[in-house]
């Protein structure tokens, strides 16, 4: 929504469906998000893999477009880091299409550049009256985007960071900026951490000197005491927005927020 609002300024206000703190996976639409659906020319979403319950909808609907970012041109999209332990959870019980994928896309100022190109284009489809407007704000996008990576790439220039994570959100954050990602206590919300990986990770954390764990709300209780018994600074990190003061900028407010806990663990 962040990166499609800048695209439209000054033509038309997109409409945000689901608030960030909305589970994407287990949605019930209420009858005014219903509306807003079967008015809408165009659906914007991050992937089928966040938001699959929108493909039925939009089939439906024979006058909507269903464009998913993750389908941009030029786009980078990562293998999700897994555990043996994960790894072997998979084969027994297998996953759906695109589940090996790391769904965080737009954690990565290349892949916003790419999703903001790949939009752009298609809103001067949809509103080619107004194609000027969108290449100029497209334009001004991309710059502000340039401008938020090169401030990034300075605040880590100066030091390596090395963390644990409660759950492996940030690999496009990491590989942008050369963060080193050392382990995660789990790799999806669905599975928790068994004693077996616990322990290697205590293992990782004083071979490799580990002193920083970041964790997202909810805050569990793992965090506390792999932080007590290790003496781990913990961050919490907001790679949704929930915290966003505005829905238009929250893409840039997240990349900033990033920045800020990352650099605490320096």
């Amino acid at each position: 929504y962040s990166l499609v609002s800048h695209l439209t300024s000054g033509i038309v206000e997109p409409k945000l469906l689901l608030r960030q703190q909305a589970d994407a996976h287990h949605v019930y639409l209420r009858p005014s998000q219903r509306r807003m659906l079967a008015d809408a020319d165009l659906i914007i979403r991050i992937s089928a893999q966040l938001s699959p319950f929108l493909d039925s909808i939009a089939a439906q609907q024979a006058h909507s477009r269903l464009v998913s970012a993750s389908d941009a041109p030029g786009i980078t999209i990562l293998p999700r880091r897994t555990s043996d332990e994960q790894a072997q959870h998979k084969e027994h019980h297998g996953h759906g299409p695109g589940d090996d994928e790391d769904p965080h896309i737009w954690l990565s100022t290349a892949n916003a550049s790419a999703i903001s190109k790949y939009i752009a284009a298609i809103l001067k489809q949809s509103l080619p009256e107004h194609a000027g407007s969108i290449d100029a704000n497209l334009a001004s996008l991309l710059a502000r985007i340039d401008d938020t990576g090169r401030q990034m790439k300075q605040a880590f220039s100066q030091g390596k960071v090395s963390y644990i994570a409660q759950h492996d959100a940030f690999q496009y954050y990491d590989n942008e900026f050369g963060i080193r990602f050392v382990a995660a206590v789990t790799f999806d919300e669905e599975t928790g951490a068994s004693l077996r990986h616990l322990r290697e990770l205590g293992k990782l954390i004083t071979r490799q000197q580990v002193h920083c764990l970041a964790y997202q709300r909810p805050r569990q209780n793992m965090v506390d005491t792999l932080a007590d018994r290790y003496h781990l600074t913990t961050i919490e990190l907001d790679p949704l927005g929930l915290d966003a003061s505005s829905d238009r900028d929250a893409w840039f407010e997240i990349m900033h927020s990033l920045r800020l806990g990352f650099h605490a663990c320096l």
